[in-house]
């Protein structure tokens, strides 16, 4: 039923359910269906990612961004953070005939619709214990205020690489 409830608007998963079940369930139904199982997978969300130990010399790389969507309550930001090693990245074909590309075999996300302050957290959880290893880290970001205040302030003794439309500064702070 929930995924009924996130897969689009409510109204249409109320008519999937409708077809496929045979389920007679209003759209606001299905609403507090889909938000009451989502609070519920809110302390999981919090927990720390088991992440498997780093190998040699490998690197763990981390970036955090926001945009702008317009919900119901107006604009607001959607903050998502993404944690992968450098053992991760793979060859994944050429781009003419001398550039390498490259994709990631694995990588963790998160993500929050709201504050910053409540969206920490769930980062902090996607790095789990990776975050000890501050001398390994590199965090990468637009240069969002509250990214680079967050970043300094919890790891200033990772690497900081700031991608801006001109191409990436890489900083140590």
């Amino acid at each position: 039923m929930a995924l009924a409830g996130v897969n689009d608007v409510y109204a249409s998963g109320s008519q999937l359910l409708k077809a496929f079940l045979g389920l007679d369930l209003a759209a606001s139904q299905l609403y507090r269906v889909t938000n009451y199982l989502g609070e519920q997978i809110t302390t999981d969300l919090a927990q720390p990612v088991e992440h498997p130990p780093l190998v040699d010399d490998e690197l763990i790389y981390a970036s955090v961004d926001g945009s702008m969507i317009l919900t119901d309550s107006g604009w607001q930001e959607v903050k998502v953070g993404r944690v992968f090693t450098s053992e991760a990245r793979i060859e994944a074909g050429k781009k003419g005939e001398s550039q390498t590309r490259f994709r990631l075999s694995s990588s963790t996300y998160c993500a929050h619709l709201g504050e910053h302050t409540d969206f920490t957290p769930l980062f902090e959880a996607s790095l789990g214990p990776y975050k000890s290893q501050p001398e390994r880290l590199v965090l990468l970001s637009d240069g969002g205020v509250w990214i680079q205040n967050y970043f300094g302030q919890h790891y200033p003794k990772a690497t900081h690489i700031l991608d801006r439309a001109g191409g990436p500064v890489l900083s140590r702070s």
